[in-house]
């Protein structure tokens, strides 16, 4: 019988404290299908091991993840309906750290729902989303400045903005500490 929390070897070290001692935690994605994910034992950091390449990564976000996930190419009326109160929601908890006139940047905007909340709001908000067909829809169908962009090819906002979001987004990164340090240079000297 095949235990799942057996030692792991791993083909590369944890990218949060450089550990090789983690545990597999799964074999199989949502589908059924073969993706081995471990957990490190020393801080606790879940990936996928072997970690895919960036090529994978690229063509996975950029094209196939949205209908993996929500079997779409583009947002449904009900998944707008339902961002679009979760954007709400964002937009509250933001609301204490928001100043006039701020600039946001919204980084895996998905379908461009904080950025329509928050420019409705007075706010000069915009976004990059890696899926075509949802970064597609928020600049077509709702007429937001969200591009279809991965944040690796980001590099022409320096020190733009005074705060860059996040949401359901870390998670999907293959080096966060890389994004945060670039994420930082889009930020303005008091940018949050």
């Amino acid at each position: 019988m095949h235990k799942t929390n057996a030692a792991a070897q791993c083909s590369i070290p944890c990218n949060l404290c450089g550990s090789t001692d983690a545990e597999q935690v799964r074999s199989k994605d949502r589908h059924g299908e073969y993706l081995r994910s471990v957990i490190c034992r020393r801080c606790g950091l879940v990936w996928t091991d072997p970690r895919p390449t960036p090529e994978q990564v690229r063509k996975f976000y950029g094209h196939e993840y949205r209908l993996d996930y929500k079997q779409t190419y583009q947002p449904k009326a009900k998944q707008t309906y339902r961002s679009g109160k979760v954007a709400v929601d964002r937009f509250r908890r933001l609301q204490p750290v928001l100043e006039p006139g701020f600039r946001v940047l919204d980084v895996g905007a998905g379908s461009g729902e904080v950025v329509y909340v928050l420019r409705a709001m007075g706010y000069e908000a915009s976004g990059f989303e890696p899926n075509e067909g949802y970064a597609r829809y928020a600049a077509d169908v709702l007429g937001l400045p969200v591009r279809q962009r991965f944040w690796q090819d980001a590099a022409t906002l320096p020190e733009s903005q005074d705060l860059v979001t996040m949401f359901h987004t870390v998670e999907h990164l293959e080096s966060p500490f890389d994004v945060m340090r670039h994420a930082r240079q889009w930020l303005r000297p008091q940018g949050l």
